[in-house]
């Protein structure tokens, strides 16, 4: 087949083209080169196990973050509603209704509307970071808002997910209410003196009755907690009674 001619222009144009679409494909293959060696593939295992780590508690920051400003968002409006509603229906209206009308889940309501519970030093701390809204929300909508603030500070202290919070009271080595109570209790002073001695003397009888349980008895690994708790407890012991007799004479 005879060779089609073009005129000057057209093969100038053909060859500019043909050249930028060479340059494209090399630029194409460089391009894939560069990709391989990024790949993680050729990366150690940990070191892309541990990017794959920091990657995911990323992704648990930055959804706490989504999870405390929707409920500080969902509080200002329902808390709003929930006492309108009130003014309007009277004690007719409940968490349930409001519910429905917001059509949002009544857990959801109740855990958001317990951020009115929450007192100002509370919220100090939501406002400066040290706790989230959504945390003092679950600790507000299950716990006794008598001891707020030492709860608060247990879950600060012990940086405790929603769902510890929720099992404090029941938690191995936790620090539940009534820990609680007694530790503000024994810091004040009980209102009345034949409480503190009520509660004491079944405390020792309890403990008395607790030390009979044989050495073998208890799991071979707790053993050294055991000794430790002991000995603490015969140093304050004898340290109370020489304060004791002390106060006799």
């Amino acid at each position: 087949m005879p060779k089609i001619k073009l005129d000057p222009e057209k093969e100038k144009w053909n060859q500019m083209v043909e050249e930028q679409y060479r340059k494209n494909k090399l630029l194409e293959k460089q391009k894939t080169k560069e990709e391989l060696i990024d790949l993680p593939m050729f990366e150690d295992k940990s070191t892309f196990k541990n990017k794959q780590i920091k990657a995911y508690e990323k992704l648990k920051k930055n959804f706490n973050v989504v999870n405390d400003n929707e409920t500080i968002a969902k509080w200002k409006i329902l808390s709003k509603a929930y006492k309108l509603g009130k003014d309007i229906y009277g004690q007719h209206f409940t968490i349930v209704k409001l519910s429905h009308d917001f059509e949002v889940p009544y857990t959801t309501a109740k855990r958001v509307l317990s951020l009115d519970r929450a007192n100002k030093r509370t919220w100090e701390l939501i406002n400066s970071g040290k706790i989230s809204a959504f945390k003092v929300a679950q600790i507000c909508m299950n716990k006794s808002i008598k001891f707020q603030d030492q709860i608060v500070d247990i879950v600060i202290e012990q940086n405790l997910s929603t769902y510890q919070i929720r099992d404090l009271r029941i938690k191995e080595g936790g620090l539940d209410v009534k820990t609680v109570k007694l530790e503000k209790a024994v810091q004040q002073g009980y209102s009345r003196k034949d409480t503190a001695f009520k509660s004491l003397k079944d405390t020792i009888k309890r403990m008395i009755r607790l030390l009979d349980i044989p050495a073998d008895g208890f799991p071979d690994k707790k053993i050294p907690e055991i000794i430790k708790m002991l000995e603490e407890l015969q140093f304050k012991t004898n340290k109370k009674v020489q304060s004791l007799v002390a106060n006799e004479k």
